[in-house]
């Protein structure tokens, strides 16, 4: 993880900003070693009802506005209180 950070939305839900990389590294039969590292932003929407989360590769702040370009993320409803009451 890069950076998170929560931010409220005037009452109705928060805006939560995740920046993170994937490191893959992967011997093959040869001996031969391929890496990469990819970096990511992922946006989310919380709010009492849903959470909406929005994906870019690389560190874009402040990223794709899940609330217009998101696809909704299954949870439960114990994720919605713990993001909404911080």
């Amino acid at each position: 993880m890069n950076n998170i950070t929560i931010t409220a939305d005037t009452g109705q839900g928060a805006f939560v900003h995740v920046e993170y990389m994937v490191g893959v590294r992967e011997a093959g039969p040869s001996g031969a070693v391929t890496v990469s590292d990819t970096r990511y932003t992922a946006n989310y929407y919380v709010t009492n009802e849903t959470v909406w989360r929005a994906t870019t590769t690389g560190i874009v702040r402040p990223g794709p506005d899940p609330r217009t370009n998101g696809t909704t993320v299954p949870t439960d409803d114990s994720v919605h209180r713990s993001v909404l009451s911080t």
